[in-house]
């Protein structure tokens, strides 16, 4: 519960995930070595299928629908 009010498990689960990959994000960025290095993990690319890939730091968790 928050503030009193139950939170739904498919948020509670949610937010943690959110946790779980600001934890690996941060560890990306203080491993980055340059600039450019930081650059790229937040730079988009288009795979051979045309599909976009996300860059690790534009790659959260999908929100649920609650």
């Amino acid at each position: 519960a928050e503030g009193g009010t139950a939170v739904p498990s498919e948020v509670a689960t949610y937010r943690a995930a959110v946790r779980t990959t600001s934890n690996s994000m941060e560890t990306a960025i203080d491993n980055a070595a340059s600039v450019d290095a930081l650059i790229t993990l937040s730079t988009n690319t288009e795979a051979e299928d045309g599909s976009i890939v996300l860059g690790t730091l534009n790659d959260w968790p999908e929100a649920p629908e609650v």
